[in-house]
């Protein structure tokens, strides 16, 4: 049996053990996906403080709909789809404009080496973040599940529930307006530190004043 089969088989026991009302598959399936699960809220909502109950909404649901799974999408998968589903109702009942995506960055660049390079990395990552709450949502779904949480094209087109060519269009999308973004902010960003030093100059003596 392959790493696969055996994950899925895990999988099914686990899922099994809910239908059985075993507290200890329960108390196993939520330690192992609730901080995976809490990450992508926070990725749709924004860092929020209701992110723990709706973790636990989704587990709730997913409890409720355990007669309804059959195993074709990944456990994880279909979690996700419930947390998706939780993630806009919230939105909508609290009247939300902007969404914005978990401060991850420490958590990505603490594997760099060197710490210069991990404070650019990290102030990068941090723009990418804000950046993100500029894109549609549609896109920016498909952001977060592709390239946040890790999700082949398939597993994301069945959180989503589009075709996997839709999912490869907005992924596609969003990763070039980020670009596009991100250019527009770094020449920003270029032309004050460009307009400091010309002010700089305009007050710094020059020699013969010294």
């Amino acid at each position: 049996m392959t790493a696969a089969e055996n994950h899925r088989e895990d999988e099914r026991l686990l899922v099994q053990g809910c239908r059985d009302g075993d507290e200890r598959a329960w108390l196993a399936l939520h330690d192992a996906h609730a901080a995976d699960i809490g990450r992508f809220l926070n990725g749709m909502l924004g860092t929020s403080k209701d992110t723990e109950d709706l973790v636990q909404q989704v587990f709730l649901q997913f409890l409720s709909s355990l007669k309804r799974y059959r195993g074709e999408a990944g456990l994880r998968t279909w979690l996700h789809r419930i947390a998706r589903h939780v993630a806009l109702h919230h939105i909508r009942g609290q009247q939300r404009r902007r969404k914005h995506v978990q401060r991850y960055a420490q958590t990505v660049t603490n594997e760099l080496p060197n710490p210069e390079l991990r404070m650019v990395a990290r102030e990068r990552l941090q723009r990418v973040q804000r950046l993100l709450a500029e894109l549609d949502a549609p896109f920016r779904e498909a952001w977060l599940l592709r390239e946040l949480q890790g999700f082949s094209v398939a597993e994301a087109a069945v959180v989503l529930e589009l075709p996997e060519a839709t999912l490869r269009t907005r992924h596609y999308r969003a990763r070039r307006r980020l670009f596009e973004l991100l250019a527009a902010a770094d020449e920003r960003e270029s032309g004050r530190l460009s307009n400091a030093g010309s002010r700089l100059k305009l007050v710094t003596p020059n020699e013969g004043e010294r």
